[in-house]
């Protein structure tokens, strides 16, 4: 078998390279993230060119100001700036359309802002357990139709019943509220509402709770 050898020149180019890639490592972990979250299940309902708009923004999201959290307070106002940020980088390319408003912001925003939160939290090379621990109780549950299905059965009845439906603060942070609470008393964070994802069947229908 041939060995596969090096010159100088390769050599250092390739050192570079490595060189490079340490120095922007946190940055590609962050736009991963951004990827993972923004599958074709979220992103269908906008408009075209919306997906790169958002890998753009949230893979430029200071995630040192998201670890200065120190309180649920300061986690919801974080999270309502940058909802506002997004929806300012998706109005005009969706300013008519119908799929998502007028629940652009407290609906479609706040969807992808919590999935992105809850993927970043929960990424060793990003956050530390001891980040983590202190972040994930304040995690906000992404609120769509498998979330809003297992609420249905569970008796709770929301004031809207799809994701454009949400068009106002009130009517997120009600839910939110709702959730964290009752998972405050059963002793976990209310993120983990969103399991209900992998509770589905073939068909991607909800089993029976």
């Amino acid at each position: 078998m041939r060995k596969l050898t090096l010159d100088l020149t390769a050599r250092s180019q390739l050192a570079k390279e490595f060189a490079r890639l340490k120095r922007d490592h946190t940055k590609a972990l962050q736009s991963n993230a951004a990827r993972v979250i923004l599958g074709s299940s979220v992103v269908r309902v906008f408009a075209k060119g919306s997906k790169a708009d958002m890998l753009s923004l949230l893979s430029t999201i200071s995630l040192a100001s998201l670890r200065s959290v120190e309180s649920e307070a300061d986690f919801k106002q974080w999270f309502v700036e940058h909802t506002a940020t997004l929806e300012r980088c998706l109005a005009e390319k969706n300013a008519n359309n119908e799929r998502v408003h007028p629940g652009l912001r407290w609906g479609h925003c706040t969807k992808v802002l919590a999935l992105f939160a809850r993927q970043i939290v929960n990424s060793p090379g990003l956050f530390d357990q001891a980040a983590l621990s202190k972040i994930e109780p304040w995690l906000y549950v992404p609120v769509d139709s498998i979330v809003m299905n297992r609420l249905r059965q569970c008796g709770v009845r929301p004031s809207f019943s799809r994701i454009k439906e949400i068009s106002t603060a009130e009517e997120f942070f009600e839910v939110q509220n709702l959730l964290g609470e009752v998972a405050s008393g059963a002793g976990v964070p209310r993120i983990w509402f969103d399991d209900n994802w992998g509770h589905r069947n073939r068909e991607g229908e909800l089993m029976a709770a």
